[in-house]
């Protein structure tokens, strides 16, 4: 193992780490010098943490995971960015932390983009959520990605086990109700204003 230049050996355990976090379990448990280099900054960034993403749970306080994430935040990992950011969201209410954390990772994971909005709808930031919901739009392409992407933020939300709060029940604002959300019977055919209060209606109900 001395024999491998640390960058060079840093460099294979970032690719071993992109293939998926836990394939770093046995580097960690082999000792402190091959721990200490799963842990670096550069294999932390670029570790495929999307697990996170679809088992949103882990990232709970009571978690064993917990502090695995924590890391990659600090190293600047995009999704931990995102799911700790939704978690910050979900569980204490209005805050620019989480609004900041859930930013920072719209580029890279399309949840964080609807989410971004729904949350922003949530705090207050109404002009500002709909050129972020059209945005998203642009992104997604169809009403049906659209909902796909929404309905996963959902389940991610109602993974975590929160139970209702009323966080956002003083703070969510969407400057008039739409006036088509009434003749709007399917998910696949609303507009992207209707799109938007529904979605973050129900986000504030779970919340």
């Amino acid at each position: 193992m001395n024999t491998i230049p640390n960058v060079l050996l840093t460099d294979i355990v970032r690719r071993v780490g992109k293939h998926g976090f836990r394939e770093l379990c046995p580097l960690i448990a082999a000792g402190p010098a091959t721990k200490a280099i799963a842990f670096a900054d550069e294999v932390l960034q670029d570790a495929d943490i999307d697990e996170f993403i679809f088992v949103s749970r882990l990232c709970l306080e009571n978690s064993r995971y917990r502090p695995f994430l924590l890391k990659c935040v600090a190293a600047g990992n995009v999704t931990a960015n995102y799911v700790e950011g939704l978690r910050l969201a979900v569980q204490t209410g209005p805050s620019q932390r989480a609004l900041d954390l859930i930013a920072s990772a719209t580029d890279e994971v399309i949840y964080a983009h609807f989410a971004l909005g729904a949350f922003l709808i949530c705090c207050g930031a109404f002009d500002h959520d709909m050129e972020v919901f059209f945005a998203f739009f642009r992104s997604v392409g169809t009403i049906e990605e659209a909902v796909g992407v929404a309905e996963m933020v959902i389940h991610q939300i109602a993974d975590m086990g929160i139970l209702p709060s009323g966080l956002y029940d003083n703070t969510l604002r969407f400057g008039g109700l739409p006036h088509c959300v009434l003749n709007n019977f399917s998910l696949l055919h609303l507009c992207p204003k209707c799109f938007a209060f529904h979605y973050a209606s129900r986000i504030q109900a779970m919340c």
